[in-house]
């Protein structure tokens, strides 16, 4: 079977075509400049966007909708179906004391079982550090990138495809936590996953996620489909909680914190959070053994965690109380929990010891190659193009003031030459046009 990607993010009417997203998409050529009764407007590239979300949080315009599977999934608990939710751990650090009432209200909709993603978080670090520790002696597997945000692993199966050896190849924290439940637990229900994250939704669409979670739900479609429902009267915890510190990952620099308590110190490990030039710099580096390497990285595609994903209902920086109070406690618990331990080893042993039942391989996975072979623009092309825009001279080449989206004006021009942009894109190119259409008293619309 072949390995799709659905992509969940497009373009609403409010878009003005401004360019913004263009200037700041991680991924090359996702951004299709189109126009409708001489607007400018942009469109989504399915077949290479990696589904970041990092349009939703530069564009001022309110332009970029993304789909989930919100509503399939109440309408499968009208339909009396059996559904259990997983819910990812930034759940609690955004809602606070609101989340058990949420969670409470979704179980008198026919909710079967709440598990908390956490605890498949705890079986994700564990498996990622047994599989590290095992392979760590072999120069070929290092360094390593854990498999945690399907941002990253999207990118890097795109347009690094060469780094895929080094993900480390376990499930993620949600699959896991599905798998568990089904597996372990004995649970055929259908699985639902409550998470911040656009992402989601394409990873569980893919081979390798084994058709184990059916539905991925945001926090803003959700609390927009309960909208103004009294839901103080509801209140409910978890089935499954997580046995150490998984609840920890999702905060900005979480699964740094918990992976490296089960190293040494002199182990370097880095936490990249945001998928910015320095984070893909890293992604296409990692091959070069002749530029320092950390030993291991922990990637999140947005910018402070999880808890800042495009689905999320609420803005980081308006509920930061919120967040810090309930990731303080979060913190105080792991650390009580850490300090029983004299050291690394006797931590990782501890809790090794709590998954001695597990079989480590129904929690592996693979990744595929799906490269977006990127084409080179003849330079007789690029000179055509650069003609027809009345720019001769290397100073009017390289204007690149970005008004169009671009870096540079060359960037633009090839990206008109494979269909992504017009040249019509250039606002200077169109004041200059209408100024000399208008010195030479011509009909800008006859072209000379």
């Amino acid at each position: 079977m072949k390995d799709i990607t659905k992509c969940p993010v497009s373009v609403n009417d409010n878009c003005i075509g401004c360019g913004r997203c263009i200037l700041e998409c991680p991924a090359p050529e996702t951004n299709i400049s189109v126009y409708s009764n001489g607007q400018r407007r942009l469109k989504v590239n399915p077949a290479n966007c990696i589904s970041c979300g990092h349009c939703f949080n530069v564009c001022t315009h309110n332009a970029r909708v993304y789909d989930d599977d919100t509503d399939s999934f109440l309408e499968a608990l009208r339909a009396g179906e059996s559904v259990s939710l997983l819910v990812s751990t930034c759940f609690y650090t955004t809602y606070g004391d609101k989340a058990e009432r949420i969670l409470g209200y979704l179980r008198s909709l026919g909710v079967n079982k709440i598990y908390d993603s956490g605890f498949g978080a705890d079986v994700f670090v564990y498996l990622s550090a047994k599989y590290i520790k095992e392979y760590g002696g072999d120069e070929k597997k290092r360094p390593f990138i854990l498999n945690s945000c399907p941002m990253i692993t999207n990118y890097i199966e795109r347009y690094v495809p060469e780094s895929i050896e080094y993900i480390i190849p376990v499930m993620s924290p949600p699959l896991c936590t599905a798998k568990y439940a089904h597996k372990y637990l004995g649970d055929d229900s259908k699985f639902a996953y409550l998470s911040s994250c656009v992402s989601r939704k394409s990873e569980f669409s893919r081979n390798f996620s084994q058709g184990l979670i059916d539905y991925s739900v945001t926090f803003g479609h959700l609390i927009e489909r309960i909208g103004d429902t009294d839901i103080s009267g509801y209140k409910t915890e978890s089935d499954l909680f997580a046995p150490a510190f998984g609840n920890i990952i999702s905060a900005d620099g979480g699964l740094r914190s918990y992976i490296a308590s089960l190293f040494s110190e002199d182990e370097i490990i880095v936490n990249y959070s945001g998928l910015d030039e320095r984070t893909r710099a890293l992604i296409s580096s990692v091959r070069d053994k002749n530029v320092p390497r950390p030993f291991l990285s922990c990637m999140y595609g947005c910018e402070y965690g999880c808890a800042t994903g495009a689905g999320a209902e609420i803005s980081f920086q308006t509920n930061y109380d919120t967040y810090l109070g309930s990731l303080q406690r979060i913190r105080r618990e792991m650390l009580i929990k850490k300090h029983r331990y004299s050291s690394h080893w006797e931590l990782y042993h501890a809790i090794s010891e709590v998954f001695l039942d597990i079989d480590p391989e129904d929690f592996m996975t693979s990744f595929t190659d799906r490269y977006v072979q990127p084409h080179d623009v003849p330079e007789l092309v690029i000179n055509d193009i650069f003609g027809k825009m009345r720019k001769h001279g290397e100073e009017q080449r390289h204007v690149d003031c970005r008004s169009c989206g671009y870096k540079t004006c060359r960037e633009m021009v090839c990206a008109a030459a494979k269909g992504y942009a017009r040249i019509e894109d250039c606002t200077r190119y169109v004041t200059d046009e209408f100024r000399r259409y208008l010195l030479n008293d011509a009909d800008p619309r006859q072209k000379t």
